[in-house]
């Protein structure tokens, strides 16, 4: 390349007249250029990558707070019970993480008081026994699976002397007297089967058998809730003493309506309190004698 220069005077000086001229190879002469080209394209990358790991950093501290929200919704939703995390730095993941808890606290109790609905609709409110409510439910589920060989037995419980004690000692004795005599009637409780508060001192106990002695076995257990029952009682330091008669009906032997078998049971139960009470009888008896 080639560059060249007037000389110029100063002031009153004309200067000399000069022209001066000056020869260099493209590559010398373009040296600073090219090394300010290669500042600016390394001094780019670097400050691509910095932003890069910047957005990067910014990025996770973001995401991260939202993966692991993420994770603990999936967990709840398979039914594990966990809290929400409280993610603090961000204000709207703050927010968001704050009305999360806010809204799985809100379903914790909505689904605690529907569990308290579901008792008081299926258990006794004194003897915490299932009720009636129940005892439907249970019927609905276990004749869904009945066979030939799979037989319910029901057994109608009445306490023999209740009323005596209520009207000598109180309905709140009576009351104790019904739970005391609940806890016994579970402590007896087959895996297969349920025990029902009907009303009153009035109890169903249902059993399941599969095989071919359901009436023995309903027998054996009969006798023992007689036993239990027979037990004397210890409410607020007064010796109470009772007995119970049970009546029994079989499904589907006696008949595959349980509205019948219910009644069928209550009527063998008051042929046990005309023979004597504190007695087991079967319907299937009644039938005998008549």
């Amino acid at each position: 390349m080639t560059g060249f220069a007037y000389s110029q005077g100063h002031l009153d000086y004309p200067g000399l007249g000069w022209t001066v001229v000056i020869r260099q190879v493209k590559s010398s002469a373009f040296a600073s250029v090219f090394d300010l080209m290669w500042f600016n394209v390394w001094s780019g990358l670097a400050v691509t990558v910095l932003f890069a790991l910047i957005g990067w950093f910014v990025s996770r501290l973001i995401s991260s707070p939202l993966v692991r929200l993420t994770r603990v919704a999936n967990r709840l939703r398979a039914g594990e019970e966990l809290e929400i995390p409280a993610n603090k730095g961000i204000k709207e993941i703050e927010v968001l993480s704050r009305s999360l808890r806010d809204m799985l606290t809100s379903l914790m109790n909505k689904n605690s008081e529907l569990v308290v609905m579901q008792n008081l609709a299926h258990f006794d409110q004194l003897t915490s026994l299932p009720n009636r409510t129940a005892l439907e439910v249970y019927l609905e589920e276990s004749l869904e699976t009945e066979s030939e060989n799979h037989t319910l037995t029901f057994l109608y419980l009445d306490l023999d002397g209740f009323k005596r004690v209520n009207d000598t000692l109180g309905h709140q004795t009576g009351d104790v007297l019904l739970q005391k005599v609940a806890q016994r009637l579970s402590a007896l409780g087959q895996e297969k089967g349920i025990t029902v508060r009907l009303g009153g001192d009035e109890f169903l106990i249902v059993l399941q058998s599969v095989g071919s002695h359901p009436r023995e076995e309903a027998m054996a257990y009969a006798e023992a809730i007689i036993q239990s029952l027979n037990k004397p009682f210890i409410i607020e330091y007064e010796r109470i003493r009772i007995g119970c008669s049970i009546g029994g009906a079989e499904y589907p032997t006696n008949s595959d309506n349980p509205s019948e078998i219910i009644r069928m049971a209550d009527e063998a139960l008051y042929e046990s309190k005309r023979a004597g009470k504190n007695r087991m009888t079967f319907y299937s008896e009644l039938k005998q004698d008549r």
